[in-house]
């Protein structure tokens, strides 16, 4: 599956930059296609092979490409996006570091005749339109994970009598797609197990990478002793 993404967001990627050369709005020097992909934490595993499928892709069809990890960072993102129109690149493809920035990227982007597509987290222009985007359906892919851990829990006796079950939840607000992801596992996890609503236990962190994540839940874990959470 996650062969398929890639592979499909590369041509929509090429479709995109090739019809912006077309149109005579961004060209490098040499006439090559060059596009970049602008990833917000390329020493996570998902993005990092989101980067290889790409590099894998443009290579097969001649086009040039590089990537750019702005780890975490608005800065670092911001450097990254002028690096990469220094490189006068035809197209961007960017996994943003913080969704409230996107209507100036898309504004910059448009000025200087760059294609934009974003990856998993979407954003929209200064007129509210959403730019170009590439991702799995997040609340289906929600409820999948959300009927595995059922099974899981039914199959390991979670819900034996006596025992008090919770499930806890982190959230990042600045994330959109977090929030279906979330509804859709809870969705799933109360149509397959006995738990309710007043079971689950919402949490909210800066951006629901693994280390704050841990933080928080240790934190949640501690102040509710009495759950297996």
């Amino acid at each position: 599956m996650k062969k398929i993404f890639v592979v499909t967001l590369a041509i929509m990627m090429l479709a995109m930059f090739i019809g912006c050369s077309r149109g005579g709005r961004t060209r490098s020097d040499d006439g090559q296609i060059r596009i970049a992909y602008i990833s917000k934490m390329l020493s996570h595993p998902w993005f990092m092979a989101e980067d290889r499928g790409l590099r894998d892709a443009a290579e097969r069809l001649g086009v040039e490409y590089f990537s750019i990890d702005a780890n975490l960072d608005d800065e670092a993102f911001d450097a990254a996006f002028d690096a990469a129109l220094a490189q006068r690149v035809q197209g961007l493809a960017i996994t943003i570091t913080n969704q409230g920035n996107g209507p100036a990227v898309a504004m910059r982007a448009r000025e200087r005749g760059v294609a934009l597509l974003t990856i998993d987290d979407d954003i929209v222009d200064e007129n509210g339109n959403p730019v170009h985007h590439v991702g799995v359906p997040v609340r289906e892919v929600g409820i999948l994970g959300g009927e595995y851990l059922a099974r899981l829990a039914n199959e390991r006796g979670f819900f034996a009598e006596g025992n008090i079950v919770r499930v806890l939840q982190i959230d990042a607000p600045s994330v959109t797609v977090l929030l279906e992801r979330l509804e859709g596992y809870k969705e799933a996890l109360m149509a397959n197990t006995p738990l309710r609503d007043e079971d689950f236990i919402r949490v909210e962190t800066t951006n629901a990478m693994l280390e704050d994540s841990l933080v928080v839940a240790h934190a949640t874990i501690q102040a509710h002793p009495y759950y297996n959470c």
